[in-house]
């Protein structure tokens, strides 16, 4: 399967700016693969540990007042 990547900008705080600089050149890595490696730890553990929850109605409930 032929996967197709698409642009996003991300307007982020100066401060998060500089504690990515910091990972970023402790890790030897670059910001754009930083990011997208976040990106996906992200969503791995909503998948796995958040959208659950919204299977339970009380809490589908509460999130919805």
């Amino acid at each position: 399967m032929n996967q197709q990547n698409r642009a996003i900008i991300l307007r982020l705080p100066e401060s998060v700016i500089d504690r990515l600089d910091n990972a970023v050149h402790s890790l030897n890595m670059t910001r754009s693969a930083y990011i997208r490696r976040c990106v996906v730890r992200g969503l791995e553990h909503t998948e796995a540990h958040e959208l659950p929850l919204l299977e339970h109605r009380a809490i589908r409930q509460a999130l919805a007042r």
